[in-house]
């Protein structure tokens, strides 16, 4: 165990013990983290996304009533986080809104985080570490948190491949021979070491090494929130990531959980592409000339007055001439535009 409670001055043995008692979850040695395993699998595979450099993420979570962390959600970096050889720092307005989106819809909190270590050469916090995860729980008056660090070793596996390995819950090392990003294939293959901590004095920075248990399949959580389209910029990562694991590794996914792991993504891939075609028909003025050879210039212009741009849900993807463009061609279901783009391209080609 990994003491640093030296900074700590005490009158006597016993005061020391009783301190360690009411921190250390009661009984020392039986402190462990509770995650499921998509959301750990998920947080080794984020971990490689960036080479030689740091990234991670929140871990979400309840808590059990001996005080241990359950993990249910392992969220991405933010579009203005930074991911340097040496620190990684959350997008903060990203964490705020995250963060008070997951507790609103599924009254999970932040029990910790997760990130990787490629240059330190550190498996265990460092000193930033330990002081950003002590100055965030003075600051909201958190006793105990829990975070994971990804360390990364070159190592000969199978082909577009990396192997994941942790302690569980009975401190055996456990070995998962997992998908490599896309963008890591046919490159030297890595193995990925989840280091769990558990902060039983976060104030001070004090944690343990401890072991993880594995609830087997995907998070409720995460489910709920794949569910919802209007979620997808908080899983975007994790959609990318189902969709090759059902393609190289679906015995991870339960077997009820296939099909609809298959329409998320589905649906997911689909409207990214709708989004990439609106802006490529949008910038080659292919609207323009459309509207020219079926004379609906002044058909467009009235509806200007009738239709609600702003709360349509494109607006934040396409311009209102676009949108006018899209209503006049018959697209009447504005808010649900998944076959928008079929229907655009064939109007286009006429």
């Amino acid at each position: 165990m990994n003491d640093q409670s030296s900074s700590i001055s005490f009158k006597s043995q016993n005061e020391f013990l009783g301190y360690k008692y009411r921190y250390f979850d009661r009984f020392i040695g039986k402190t462990y983290i509770t995650i499921f395993e998509l959301e750990l699998i998920f947080s080794a595979y984020l971990s490689l996304l960036v080479f030689r450099r740091e990234i991670g993420g929140e871990l979400y979570g309840l808590c059990s009533h001996g005080g241990r962390s359950i993990i249910c959600y392992a969220s991405q970096p933010g579009p203005k986080s930074i991911c340097s050889s040496s620190r990684f720092k959350q997008d903060l307005d990203r964490l705020r809104e995250e963060s008070v989106q997951k507790y609103s819809e599924h009254y999970i909190q932040i029990h910790g985080e997760q990130h990787s270590h490629w240059e330190l050469g550190l498996s265990e916090p460092s000193p930033r570490d330990q002081f950003r995860m002590a100055s965030m729980s003075r600051r909201n008056n958190i006793d105990q948190t829990c975070e994971i660090i990804f360390t990364h070793e070159r190592r000969i596996s199978k082909k577009d491949s990396f192997v994941l390995l942790y302690t569980d819950y009975e401190n055996a090392e456990t070995e998962l021979t997992l998908p490599c990003p896309l963008n890591r294939k046919n490159q030297i293959s890595f193995s990925v070491r989840a280091n769990s901590f558990v902060y039983y004095d976060a104030k001070n920075g004090l944690y343990t090494r401890c072991p993880m248990k594995i609830i087997r399949g995907m998070s409720p959580v995460r489910l709920a929130e794949l569910h919802n389209p209007q979620l997808f910029k908080y899983n975007q990562a994790f959609i990318e990531f189902l969709n090759q694991v059902l393609v190289e590794a679906p015995h991870l996914i339960p077997n009820h959980l296939h099909n609809l792991c298959q329409s998320i993504v589905s649906i997911h891939f689909r409207k990214v592409e709708l989004k990439n075609t609106l802006k490529i028909i949008e910038n080659n003025n292919a609207i323009d000339l459309f509207m020219d050879r079926v004379k609906l210039k002044g058909e467009c212009k009235a509806l200007t007055t009738t239709i609600d741009y702003r709360n349509s849900y494109l607006h934040k993807i396409i311009s209102k001439q676009t949108f006018n463009f899209l209503y006049s061609i018959g697209m009447t279901d504005i808010n649900t535009p998944y076959e928008v783009m079929n229907h655009v391209i064939y109007r286009i080609k006429d």
